[in-house]
């Protein structure tokens, strides 16, 4: 994760708009609704790191805190979408059937004209 954050860092540095999707088994309560107040994971800790990385960037996170991730005994928001832009943007999920325990995102940047 602090490989990806120093990368990370020479893209926004060299770039206007920048948008990143990710299934990065990290949990925060700024995206994910379902992670409890006091769980400390390995996922937890990649959390806290990519929002440390995400302030230092002055990027904003466009999940919602929707499940991204689900099976019969859990469900978790694992897929993080970030962006810098002086567009705006939203972030939403199809329902559709993609055979996949990951969900599929529609992701809009800018005006729909």
């Amino acid at each position: 994760m602090r490989q990806f954050g120093e990368q990370l860092a020479i893209v926004v540095k060299e770039n206007m708009n920048v948008l990143v999707g990710m299934d990065a088994n990290g949990r925060n309560r700024l995206w994910d609704n379902q992670i409890i107040q006091n769980q400390f994971s390995t996922n937890r800790r990649m959390g806290d790191l990519l929002l440390d990385i995400i302030n230092e960037n002055y990027l904003e996170v466009l999940s919602d805190g929707s499940a991204t991730y689900q099976t019969e005994s859990c469900c978790s928001a694992l897929v993080v979408t970030i962006y810098k832009s002086d567009e705006s943007a939203s972030w939403k999920i199809i329902n559709d059937e993609i055979r996949s325990d990951h969900s599929a995102i529609l992701i809009q940047i800018g005006n729909d004209k």
